[in-house]
């Protein structure tokens, strides 16, 4: 009898749930979509809206990482209050000169059409991305006004997060371009999605700009669903977090994932093909 309650009390503890809410640590308001990440693993969630997360406590783990968009990451070591607050950066934002624009004219680069390849995670703070290369066209019409992209959900009103990544001259990375949330709901099935960028000022610096996709591993997002192996009969359960990013098959590989701030190109994607990212940019002058 003894050997089953200390079974069962060591299966409660395993599978413990701990709670807690990330806040801005000047306004002490809550921060939204904080992604939760124990150290040295892929093991995570974010928070919701409101910055509440709650995470299936680790065996043996109990420091977790905390990231937001506009914020310094912070290490934190689990304990009955997990209230977090997370420092803004002191960052130097990419300086935009308004009365340079003129809106005289547009163009639109890139396709979104006959996507039939979906990336996805169920892993928090990874970032699918494309990267847009500099050149004439862009030198005469560097501000982004708005960017078209396809999604494919299992659920309604999916959100997602993009991110506008500036890189050096040897393409790495060097940060983000704006630090407002920009989070995106999208409808369930295949649909091409149109976001309004004008108010940003979102320029294309002359190395280029990786454009970003953060799936959030949040509740609204969770989709179960049950499976069977092929040649199997045993059915088998299982979640993804919608919604997944579309791309479709290209010349050259343009799926880059973006986790930890490493870039990596997806040389191989889920078909073993080269593939892109699928999104159209309308720029003006």
């Amino acid at each position: 009898m003894k050997k089953f309650i200390l079974l069962l009390l060591f299966t409660i503890s395993a599978t413990a749930q701990i709670k807690g809410v990330v806040r801005d640590s000047i306004t002490k308001e809550p921060i939204a979509y904080a992604a939760i990440v124990y150290e040295n693993t892929e093991i995570g969630t974010n928070a919701n809206e409101k910055g509440e997360f709650e995470l299936t406590k680790h065996e043996s783990n109990f420091i977790i990482n905390v990231s937001c968009l506009g914020y310094k990451t912070k290490t934190h070591q689990i304990s009955n209050s997990n209230d977090i607050y997370l420092t803004p950066k002191q960052e130097v934002i990419q300086e935009v000169i308004i009365s340079n624009r003129k809106n005289t004219s547009e163009i639109t680069v890139g396709k979104y059409k006959n996507s039939s390849v979906s990336y996805g995670s169920s892993k928090p703070g990874i970032i699918y991305a494309k990267y847009i290369n500099y050149n004439s066209k862009v030198e005469n019409h560097p501000f982004v006004k708005k960017i078209q992209f396809t999604t494919r959900s299992m659920k309604k009103n999916a959100k997602l997060k993009l991110r506008f990544l500036s890189v050096n001259q040897n393409k790495e990375l060097v940060g983000d371009i704006i630090f407002d949330e920009i989070i995106v709901t999208v409808k369930s099935g295949v649909h091409n999605n149109t976001v309004d960028l004008e108010k940003y000022n979102i320029v294309i610096p002359k190395e280029g700009i990786f454009i970003g996709f953060e799936i959030l591993i949040i509740e609204e997002n969770k989709y179960e669903y049950i499976y069977t192996n092929q040649g199997e009969t045993v059915k088998h359960k299982a979640i993804s977090y919608e919604p997944s990013i579309m791309a479709y098959e290209a010349k050259e590989t343009n799926v880059w994932s973006i986790q930890n701030n490493k870039l990596r190109l997806l040389t191989q994607g889920p078909y073993l093909k080269q593939e892109e990212i699928g999104l159209k940019l309308t720029l003006t002058n």
